[in-house]
């Protein structure tokens, strides 16, 4: 995909980080891991992102961001952006037939950040921890501050500075 993004200058112009929109257990890493969960939404010139995949196991993509229809000399609205499939599971091993139960799944229009702000507050404590969901709660960091432009996750001692 990067190379089609790149060989394509005229009509991509950046590329955004997409991870998956679900809960991420800080404890066991199961899910959507912080790192990615930060990520997503942002924008990056196309030959200047993080590496990506981030990590084992990540299942984050980077989609282009095109041109406008004008740019391209149309006279065409934009197409308003897809809601992103969610999927809410347990906090538990694949059973023995190679599933996990869904609990909740459904569609979201935004970020992670935007969707991780409609979860509930066990949610949010299990996802980023109680010391950053304190600091994130009282206000004092934004989601996307809890990793740096890399995606590596920043500690408590330079999320409080």
């Amino acid at each position: 995909m990067e190379d089609v993004y790149r060989e394509n200058p005229e009509i991509v112009k950046k590329v955004e980080w997409s991870a998956t929109l679900e809960p991420g257990f800080k404890q066991t890493g199961r899910g959507t891991c912080l790192r990615c969960a930060g990520l997503d939404g942002r924008k990056y010139p196309v030959d200047d992102h993080p590496e990506c995949p981030l990590h084992i196991r990540c299942r984050c993509v980077l989609l282009p961001v095109t041109v406008s229809f004008r740019e391209l000399g149309l006279d065409i609205d934009e197409i308003k952006q897809a809601y992103r499939p969610y999927t809410i599971l347990p906090n538990k091993n694949i059973d023995a037939d190679g599933r996990r139960t869904i609990l909740e799944s459904g569609f979201h229009e935004g970020d992670y950040a935007s969707w991780f702000d409609k979860q509930d507050r066990g949610f949010k404590l299990k996802a980023i921890g109680p010391r950053r969901f304190e600091m994130y709660e009282a206000g004092v960091i934004r989601f996307s501050d809890l990793v740096d432009r890399s995606g590596d996750l920043r500690s408590l001692k330079e999320l409080m500075q």
